[in-house]
C-alpha cells in the first residue's frame, strides 16, 4: 500500500518533508567524510539510489533499498554504514507516514530503548536513554531525527529535550555550520507545535475561566516567541534551503492563526504583533529562486506550503502590508510551478495536493463552482489511485460541500461517506497521523462529520441511522484523538443491547438532534439549539461554581426542566422509553458536562426514574459476580503532590478517605494503599501482581480535554492519563474504576473527554466520577450505599442511581449538589 496515511491536513504536511531531505542529504556526507570511512562499492550505490528515490517520492523504493544497504554493512561489520543506513531508512519510513516506525527505526539506530516512542513512555526515559549515546557526528544526527519522530508523534516534551541534547553535542563537538543549522531549524519546528497546541488550548477553554485562558495565552506567546528566534537565526544563515525553509516556517505560523476559528476571542497583540511582524520581514526576504537549490520533491512541497499559507493570509482579511504585497496571479504560479514538477516526477500524491491548492485558490477567488470542482474532483481520484487517505478526504469534504451549495443531495451524500470512509482508514493507524492535526482535531476533522450529519437530519425524512453511525465514529475518533491510541471497536460495530435505550444529544449549530434507539428502532426529532445551548451553559456554570450548593434548587430547575423537554420529553411521550429502563445517553459538548441525573420532568428529576449513563459506545459488559476482589488507593492526609499541580485552588485533605475504604472491604473484601503507601510504583506492582475486578481511588484529580492536565494525585506526584495507562496494562479483567474526590477542568465543555480516556486507559467496563469536587461526607454516604448496592449483584448503573436517590431522600443532602455530581460511563 503506498503512501497510505501521512498527515490529515496538506497544509501541515508539507512541514514534514522539511524535516527530511536536508537530513538525508547530511546523513549521506557524514557516511563519506569522515576519516577512515570506508564503504563497499554496491553499498554505495544502494546508498545513492535510496537518495534518488526519496528526492523523487519514491519512499518505498528508497526503504527497501537502504534496507540491502544495511545487510551489506552488517557483512562488512561496518557499524558506522550500519547506524547511516537505519537513520536512512527512518527517513523513507517519515515519509510513507510510518511515524512510530520511523521513530523506533531511529531509536534502534542509537541503541535506545524504542520505549521513547511510545506515547505513554515513563517521564524522564528519554534522558535517561539518550545519555547512553555515544557522543559521534552521526549519533547526533540521529538524535535530531529521533527529535524530529518525537515531534511528528506529538511528543513535544521529549522531542525538545531530544533537539536540545543534540544541539548541545553539536555545539561540544563545533560541528560545522551544514550539520547544526538543521538541529536549530527542528528545535524551531517543535516550538512551533508548542505554540499551536497552547493556542488551540487558549480556544478551547471558555472565557468564564480566565486563570486557565491565560495560563494558555502565555504559553502561546512563549512558544511562539522562541520559534520565531530560532527560524530567524535559521534564516540568517548561510545555508540557503534551510534559510527558506525557516521564512516559510515563519510565514506559516501568521498562517495558522489565519485559519483558525477565533470568533469572538481576538487575540492579544503580545502573541500577534510579533508573529505578523516576523511573517512580513520573512516574505520580504524571500527569494523564490532559492526553490531550485532544493530536491524536487522538497520544492514541490515548500511551494504548495507557501501557496497554502499566502491563501490563508489573504482569506484573513487583516488590512496589513503583507496582506496587500500578496497577489493572486503570485500564488496561482507558485501552483503551477509545483504542478509541473510533481507532473515530471509522475508523483501522485503531489500532483494531488496541487490539484487541490488549485480548487482553493479558485474557490477563494470566486471562480465558477464548475472549475473549482473540476480541480478538486482530479485531487480526489489521484489520492484515492494510491490511498492516500489522509488527504482523500480533504478533497471528497470539499467536493460534498459544493454539491451541497448546488441543492445536489445526492452527490453531496455519496462525498461525504467517501470522507468518512477515508477517515475511518487513517484511524486504523492514528499514531502515523501528524501531530498538528491533534491539536486542532476541533477545527479540521469535526467539521467533516457535523457537516455530514447536519446533511442528513436536514432532509425531509432524516436517515436516522446513518447520523448515529456518523455519530459514533465521531465520538470514538474524538477518544482516539485524545489518547493517540489505536482504532477503538464502536457500539455500532457490535450487538446491541435489547434493554437498553439509547438517546445520542447532537450539537449540529444551529439545530440539536435526538435520536432515541432501542432494539434496532430508532425516533428522531430536533429543535433549534439556541435556548438548548444557552440552558446547558448556565448549567454548566452553576454546577461548577464554588457557590453551587447555596445555589436555590428553584433557580436550577427552570433550565434542567426546559433540557428535560427538549431531549427527553417527546420520547416519553412516543412510549420509547419505559418507567425504570435504563437510558445511555451519548452526548456532545456542552451537554458532556452535565450531569443527565439532574434532568426534571416539572416533578421529579431523571435519576429518580431512571438508571443513568453515559456511553462511549464502545463493548458494554456485565459486571462479574459479587465477592470479587477489590483494590482501594487514596490519600486522607495532604500529600506532596499537592503542591504539584497547577491548581488555582488549595487543596485540602480528605479524611473521609479512611471510611470509603473501609465500606469497600466490607462489602467486596479489598485490598488498600493508604497515604505514603499510595505511590504510583506500589500501585503498579499491586495491578501486576493481583488481579482485581473492582478498583476504587479517593483522591484529588481533573478531568479535562487537555491530556496533560487530566490526573490523579498519589502520594509522591500526580499519575497523568499516560501513566494511568502504563499501569493498567499490567491488570486484567477490571470491570469498575470508582473515582472520588475528582473534578473537570474548569471552564473545559469537553472535559468528559478526560474521563473517558481515563475509564478507557484502565480497561475498566465502566467508570464512576464526579464532575465537581463535591462533599467529601455526602460523597461517602453515597459510596456506601452504591457498594452495598453492588455486593447484591445489582448493575454499577442501578446501584449508582439507588444510591444518589437514598442521598437525595436525605434533607442534608436533598440539594443537587451532594447527589447528581457522580456519572457513570460505560461501554
Amino acid at each position: 500500500m503506498l503512501l497510505r496515511t501521512k498527515s490529515f491536513y496538506s497544509m501541515i504536511l508539507f512541514s514534514r518533508y522539511w524535516l527530511l531531505t536536508l537530513t538525508g542529504f547530511i546523513l549521506t556526507i557524514v557516511l563519506f567524510a569522515f576519516p577512515g570511512y570506508s564503504q563497499a562499492p554496491t553499498a554505495d550505490r544502494l546508498n545513492q539510489e535510496g537518495f534518488s528515490f526519496l528526492d523523487n517520492g519514491a519512499p518505498s523504493r528508497a526503504l527497501s533499498t537502504w534496507r540491502e544497504a544495511e545487510q551489506l554493512y552488517r557483512k562488512e561489520n561496518d557499524t558506522e554504514g550500519i547506524i547511516g543506513a537505519q537513520l536512512n531508512q527512518s527517513l523513507a519510513e517519515q515519509a510513507l507516514g510510518l511515524n512510530s516506525q520511523a521513530c523506533k527505526t531511529t531509536a534502534r539506530a542509537l541503541y535506545i530503548a524504542r520505549l521513547v516512542c511510545e506515547p505513554q513512555a515513563e517521564s524522564g526515559l528519554i534522558s535517561t536513554e539518550l545519555a547512553k549515546v555515544e557522543p559521534s557526528s552521526v549519533n547526533t544526527l540521529g538524535i535530531r531525527l529521533l527529535g524530529d519522530n518525537l515531534g511528528l508523534l506529538g511528543n513535544l516534551d521529549e522531542a525538545t529535550l531530544a533537539l536540545t541534547f543534540a544541539r548541545e553535542l553539536a555545539q561540544k563537538a563545533s560541528l560545522q555550520q551544514s550539520l547544526t543549522t538543521p538541529i536549530t531549524f527542528s528545535l524551531a519546528n517543535i516550538y512551533n507545535l508548542s505554540f499551536q497546541s497552547a493556542l488551540q488550548d487558549y480556544l478551547r477553554i471558555e472565557e468564564r475561566a480566565a486563570v486557565e485562558r491565560s495560563q494558555r495565552l502565555t504559553q502561546a506567546v512563549e512558544n511562539s516567541s522562541k520559534a520565531l528566534a530560532l527560524y530567524a537565526s535559521v534564516g540568517d544563515s548561510s545555508e540557503v534551503v534551510q534559510s527558506t525553509k525557516a521564512r516559510l516556517n515563519t510565514i506559516g505560523m501568521l498562517a495558522y492563526i489565519q485559519r483558525q476559528d477565533i470568533g469572538n476571542q481576538p487575540l492579544s497583540q503580545s502573541l500577534m504583533k510579533p508573529i505578523t511582524l516576523s511573517a512580513q520581514a520573512a516574505y520580504s526576504a524571500l527569494n523564490l529562486n532559492n526553490f531550485d537549490q532544493m530536491t524536487v520533491i522538497d520544492a514541490i512541497y515548500s511551494q504548495l506550503n507557501l501557496a497554502n499559507s499566502l491563501l490563508a493570509i489573504k482569506r484573513g482579511n487583516m488590512n496589513s502590508s503583507l496582506e496587500d504585497s500578496i497577489t493572486y496571479p503570485d500564488i496561482e504560479n507558485l501552483i503551477e510551478a509545483a504542478t509541473s514538477s510533481a507532473q515530471q516526477i509522475n508523483d501522485n500524491r503531489t500532483l494531488s495536493l496541487a490539484h487541490g491548492t488549485a480548487g482553493d485558490l479558485l474557490s477563494q477567488i470566486g471562480s465558477s463552482d464548475f472549475d473549482t470542482s473540476e480541480q478538486y474532483s482530479v485531487a480526489l481520484s489521484l489520492s484515492q489511485s494510491i490511498r492516500a487517505y489522509d488527504i482523500s478526504y480533504q478533497w471528497a469534504y470539499k467536493l460534498a460541500k459544493l454539491s451541497e451549495k448546488r441543492g445536489d443531495a445526492a452527490n453531496a451524500v455519496k462525498y461525504y461517506e467517501s470522507a468518512i470512509a477515508s477517515l475511518s482508514s487513517v484511524r486504523n493507524d492514528l499514531l502515523a497521523v501528524s501531530s498538528e492535526v491533534r491539536f486542532s482535531f476541533r477545527e479540521r476533522v469535526e467539521p467533516v462529520y457535523r457537516d455530514y450529519m447536519r446533511l442528513l437530519a436536514s432532509s425531509e425524512q432524516p436517515k436516522l441511522i446513518a447520523i448515529e453511525r456518523v455519530h459514533n465514529s465521531y465520538q470514538l475518533a474524538q477518544i482516539e484523538n485524545f489518547l493517540r491510541c489505536g482504532r477503538l471497536v464502536s457500539a455500532s460495530e457490535l450487538e446491541e443491547d435489547p434493554e437498553l435505550v439509547t438517546i445520542h444529544v447532537i450539537n449540529l449549530g444551529d439545530f440539536v438532534q435526538v435520536i432515541v434507539s432501542q432494539r434496532g428502532e430508532r425516533y428522531g426529532y430536533s429543535m433549534p439549539a439556541d435556548s438548548l445551548l444557552t440552558d446547558a451553559r448556565r448549567i454548566n456554570v452553576n454546577t461548577q461554581a464554588d457557590s453551587f450548593a447555596l445555589t436555590a434548587e428553584e433557580e436550577i430547575i427552570p433550565y434542567t426542566q426546559r433540557l428535560y423537554d427538549g431531549i427527553i420529553r417527546n420520547a416519553v411521550k412516543a412510549g420509547l422509553i419505559q418507567d425504570k429502563q435504563e437510558i445511555a445517553f451519548v452526548l456532545d459538548a456542552p451537554f458532556q458536562s452535565i450531569p443527565m441525573a439532574l434532568l426534571h420532568d416539572g416533578e421529579q428529576y431523571l435519576v429518580q426514574t431512571h438508571p443513568i449513563s453515559q456511553s462511549l459506545q464502545m463493548q458494554r459488559v456485565r459486571l462479574g459476580p459479587s465477592g470479587s476482589s477489590a483494590l482501594f488507593a487514596g490519600l486522607s492526609k495532604l500529600a506532596p503532590s499537592f503542591s504539584s499541580t497547577s491548581s488555582s485552588s488549595e487543596l485540602n485533605p480528605l479524611p473521609e478517605t479512611e471510611v470509603e475504604a473501609t465500606y469497600l472491604d466490607t462489602y467486596l473484601s479489598a485490598s488498600t494503599l493508604l497515604d505514603q503507601d499510595f505511590t504510583a510504583d506500589t500501585l503498579g506492582d499491586w495491578l501486576t501482581n493481583r488481579r482485581f475486578k473492582v478498583i476504587h481511588i479517593s483522591t484529588h484529580g481533573q478531568f479535562s480535554s487537555i491530556r496533560k492536565e487530566t490526573f490523579l494525585l498519589a502520594w509522591n506526584k500526580p499519575i497523568d492519563v499516560d501513566e494511568l495507562g502504563r499501569l493498567f496494562k499490567r491488570a486484567e479483567g477490571v470491570d469498575l474504576l470508582f473515582l472520588s474526590a475528582c473534578e473537570s477542568a474548569a471552564g473545559d465543555s469537553r472535559a468528559s473527554l478526560g474521563l473517558a480516556g481515563l475509564a478507557i486507559q484502565s480497561g475498566a467496563r465502566y467508570a464512576i466520577a464526579p464532575l465537581w469536587l463535591q462533599d467529601t461526607t455526602a460523597g461517602s454516604l453515597l459510596v456506601q450505599r452504591f457498594y452495598q448496592l453492588l455486593a447484591t449483584g445489582e448493575s454499577p448503573a442501578k446501584s449508582l442511581q439507588q444510591a444518589q436517590v437514598n442521598l437525595m431522600s436525605s434533607p442534608a443532602y436533598s440539594h443537587p449538589y451532594y447527589w447528581s455530581t457522580f456519572v457513570l460511563a460505560a461501554r
